[in-house]
C-alpha cells in the first residue's frame, strides 16, 4: 500500500481490534493550529488600534475589530478567539483617552466603544455556539454504529468517522478532501 487512494477499490478490515471505538480527541490548551492566521489577525487588531488613534474619537472604527474575531474563529483552539477579544477590548478601552478630539459630544465615543464591544463579544459568542453545534453533530457522526461519510455537492469527502476509517484501511487525512468516487470500486463508477 503507498498511502494514496488510487486502489480500484476499498480494503476491508474486520480485525476486532481495529474496529473497536477508537478515544477521544484530547481538549487541552494547545497551540494554535494556524499560527500564520494568528499573526495575521494581531497584526490586524494592531492596524486598527493605529487607524482608531488617528481618527476622532465619536467615531465607531472599533466595530472594525470584529474583523478580527472573524479571523480568529478559523484558528484552534477556541480560547484564542476568547483572547482576541479580550485583547480587542483592551485596546479599544485604551484608545480612549489617547483619540483625537472629535467635533461631536464626548459620550458619543464611550457610547460607540460600547457598541462595539458589544459586537466583538457578540460574534465571539456566536461563533462560539456554533463551533458546539459543529462538535455535536462530530460527535454524533463519530458515534454511529455505521459507517459514515459527509460528502458535500461536488462529491468531495468532508467528514467521515472512525469505522469508515477501520473498515476501508483508509486514514482519516488520506480520505478528506478527496473525491467519494475514489471508494467505489472502479467497476461501479460508471453508475454512480
Amino acid at each position: 500500500r503507498d498511502g494514496t487512494m488510487n486502489d480500484s477499490s476499498p480494503r476491508i478490515d474486520t480485525d476486532p481490534d481495529r474496529l473497536a471505538p477508537s478515544s477521544p480527541p484530547s481538549r487541552s490548551m494547545s497551540l494554535p493550529d494556524r499560527p500564520g492566521l494568528l499573526a495575521a489577525s494581531l497584526l490586524t487588531a494592531l492596524a486598527i488600534f493605529l487607524l482608531d488613534l488617528q481618527l476622532p474619537a465619536g467615531l465607531a472604527v472599533g466595530i472594525l475589530y470584529v474583523t478580527v474575531i472573524a479571523m480568529t474563529s478559523l484558528i484552534r483552539p477556541d480560547w484564542i478567539m476568547y483572547a482576541a477579544a479580550g485583547l480587542c477590548t483592551v485596546l479599544i478601552v485604551i484608545d480612549i483617552p489617547f483619540s483625537a478630539p472629535g467635533d461631536g459630544p464626548y459620550w458619543m465615543a464611550y457610547v460607540n466603544r460600547a457598541i462595539s464591544v458589544l459586537a466583538i463579544w457578540g460574534a465571539a459568542w456566536f461563533r462560539a455556539q456554533r463551533r458546539q453545534a459543529e462538535r455535536n453533530v462530530s460527535s454524533i457522526i463519530e458515534s454511529a454504529p455505521t459507517g459514515m461519510l459527509i460528502v458535500d455537492a461536488a462529491g468531495i469527502i468532508r467528514q467521515v468517522n472512525g469505522l469508515v476509517e477501520r473498515l476501508s484501511g483508509y486514514r482519516r487525512e488520506e480520505l478528506l478532501g478527496q473525491s467519494v468516487e475514489q471508494l467505489i470500486p472502479e467497476q461501479l463508477r460508471q453508475g454512480h
